[in-house]
């Protein structure tokens, strides 16, 4: 048993406040969108979701300009931007349309600002929700705060959602019956070819099976019960390996129960941690492994289940949300369940879907047609 962290992870490099995305000289746009919400470092989904569907967006001929309000540690290199200053440069600086990414509504403020800013400058205001507990923490909400959440969300013209049960939570909120609500997901382009770097190559080169998880150390995203499912299937004769990689800051309540489990484990399980690796590295290894393990206890649409469905590699999930066709599903919450998906899918021969078909950027941009008409042709 062992967690040790890969080596020559990527140094972080400063971040600037606002990165405008140089769209060709045929681009559509000719006023570019504000894409506000959380840009690398540090490297979590969120982060490389909005990268990743900026840069495609510029491929495509948008102009995009990405307005990062990502939280930092004091000291860290790079800086976001607070919310009075983002207030600022949404009504200085001129926009086609405000397109805020945000994960759970954790961000309350923010829609608030945007809501606001599109009022005072006329300008469209696009809400895109990318996790899965939306739900549940817009229900903890204390009465007003529910309410002042749901009146800034009226402004949308769009709310984008990753799942069909997501839609229907926000269309039952109070004063959103009414606001058009698309189910755009979160399949993007790979936009890198896999790399492989032979330290994680060699690790899963040992395990039986190999398996990758990616993530943050918060409970949500269940590595305490991939810890027993493996634990489970390493009595049953297997010799598992997990690489977790993982971003973001920890949970100390997840982080407890990974240990927990670890000890549990004892020498059955093998799992090696890594942190923010670059997104060629994240595609090598999921590309390498023998399963993608998504164990989610709630979840939106995964980018690593896409990613790893791309490139071959069988994935399991829990059923907490419907998955892509193609996943072995297991019970939520259930180690048994789990253990048993994985030597499913750890039998399976998948062809690599590569990028056809649509993904999220045509979604959006057929979003933005539909909201900007003109403005946007």
């Amino acid at each position: 048993m062992g967690r040790t962290s890969a080596p020559g992870e990527s140094r972080r490099a400063h971040t600037s406040i606002l990165r405008s995305s140089n769209a060709p000289s045929s681009a559509k746009t000719v006023i570019p969108i504000a894409l506000i919400g959380a840009f690398p470092p540090p490297s979590g989904g969120q982060a490389i979701y909005n990268r990743r569907l900026s840069d495609e967006l510029a491929s495509r001929g948008v102009g995009v300009v990405a307005v990062d309000v990502a939280a930092r540690p004091r000291g860290s290199a790079g800086a976001a931007l607070t919310r009075t200053t983002l207030m600022r440069v949404l009504l200085t600086r001129r926009f086609s349309a405000f397109h805020l990414t945000a994960s759970d509504s954790r961000v309350l403020g923010f829609e608030v600002i945007v809501a606001l800013a599109s009022a005072i400058r006329h300008t469209p205001f696009i809400y895109n929700i990318l996790a899965g507990r939306f739900g549940d923490r817009v229900a903890g909400y204390a009465p007003a705060h529910r309410l002042l959440l749901c009146f800034a969300l009226r402004r949308a013209a769009v709310i984008l959602v990753s799942n069909q049960a997501m839609a229907e939570h926000v269309r039952g909120l109070p004063l959103l019956s009414q606001v058009m609500v698309r189910v755009v997901g979160c399949r993007l382009p790979l936009g890198v070819p896999p790399q492989t770097d032979p330290d994680l190559a060699q690790f899963l080169h040992g395990g039986d099976p190999s398996i990758v998880a990616v993530g943050s150390l918060r409970t949500v995203y269940g590595f305490d019960l991939l810890i027993q499912a493996c634990t489970l299937l390493g009595g049953s004769g297997c010799t598992p390996r997990i690489l977790a990689i993982v971003s973001g800051r920890a949970d100390p309540d997840a982080e407890a129960a990974l240990e927990r489990a670890l000890g549990a484990a004892g020498d059955r399980v093998e799992m090696r941690t890594c942190h923010d690796l670059p997104r060629a590295i994240v595609l090598g290894a999921i590309q390498a492994a023998d399963v993608l393990a998504r164990p989610t206890r709630a979840d939106g649409d995964s980018l690593s289940i896409h990613e790893a469905l791309a490139l071959g590699t069988p994935a399991v999930a829990s059923d907490v949300v419907p998955r892509p066709d193609g996943v072995v599903m297991c019970r939520n919450e259930d180690p048994e369940s789990l253990a048993e998906a994985i030597r499913t899918a750890r039998s399976l021969h998948r062809e690599p879907l590569g990028d056809a078909g649509e993904t999220v950027v045509d979604r959006i941009l057929a979003c933005y047609e539909a909201v900007l008409g003109a403005r946007t042709c």
